[in-house]
């Protein structure tokens, strides 16, 4: 957690029965479940029929009826997308890609045998009988060679997903602040929620000539702000003008470097700090 920007308050490490009774119910429960279907759907077929692979054997109404299916699907889950992208909002691209993403999954087997000889057919002529191998073993049961194929797919998809959340965020983030922030420096810390600057510090900074104006920011329970320690999680500071960004860090840089949670930030700093937050969401994903 410390790694990825997101380190928990040191504290002993907490393991109740509760927890051990949850996880063992839990992971037996899917584990039995996912062995008792596979395994009916399994005594089902005939041991002759099993040892002859029947079931990758083309054609059939089956077949048909899955690629009319998949294409309904597809040209549906199209439609919304495009759809949504000229106009009549973003819940209908996720709703089209949706649509598209269990179409392509129905058609899959379909696709599979043609295009693993495809695909295969340069890696067999590179590799060798081992490149063969493997290309008529992936071709042979297409239905398999989906499923295996689909798990990849949905991975990629996960990723892809959140990769674009995440610069969508970033982007949101740093226009929200470029927009609302319109001071010259921050004073900030990482202790939020756990402490944080004291009040004084923003005193301090106003009294200076360079500075304009210096704020702080505070957070907590009204209920509470009577009995409870203040502190400020972020001072915002503008500067007097005619004022140089290095004349502003000579006189503020003392008063900072005497808190050891505090740290100057430029706009610019602050405004990529805030932004950067969902990198360590992204990074915990």
């Amino acid at each position: 957690m410390n790694a990825i920007g997101i380190g928990l308050p040191a504290g002993g490490t907490v393991f109740t029965v509760r927890t051990a009774v949850i996880a063992l119910t839990v992971g037996t429960v899917v584990t039995v479940a996912s062995a008792v279907f596979p395994s009916i759907r399994a005594s089902k077929v005939r041991p002759l029929a099993a040892i002859r692979d029947l079931e990758a054997a083309p054609g059939g109404a089956q077949d048909r009826r899955r690629a009319v299916e998949g294409a309904v699907l597809v040209v549906v889950g199209a439609a919304g997308f495009v759809s949504g992208l000229t106009g009549t909002g973003v819940l209908w691209v996720g709703i089209g890609a949706l649509i598209i993403f269990i179409g392509i999954s129905v058609l899959s087997p379909l696709l599979a045998r043609p295009f693993t000889r495809l695909v295969g057919a340069p890696i067999a002529r590179v590799i060798g009988t081992t490149g063969v191998l493997a290309r008529e073993n992936a071709a042979r049961n297409p239905k398999r060679t989906a499923r295996s194929g689909g798990a990849l797919m949905i991975g990629v998809a996960l990723v892809a997903t959140i990769a674009i959340i995440a610069a969508t965020a970033k982007d949101w983030t740093r226009d929200v602040f470029s927009e609302q922030f319109t001071g010259d420096y921050v004073v900030a810390t990482d202790s939020f929620g756990f402490g944080g600057l004291p009040p004084t510090v923003a005193d301090q900074l106003d009294a200076l000539p360079e500075i304009d104006a210096a704020a702080g920011i505070r957070i907590g329970s009204a209920r509470d702000t009577a009995g409870a320690d203040q502190f400020d999680f972020s001072v915002y500071v503008a500067l007097a003008e005619g004022v140089t960004s290095a004349a502003a860090e000579r006189v503020i840089s003392p008063i900072v470097a005497d808190l050891p949670n505090a740290e100057l930030q430029s706009r610019d700093e602050y405004i990529e700090s805030q932004a950067g937050q969902i990198d360590q969401i992204v990074n915990l994903m």
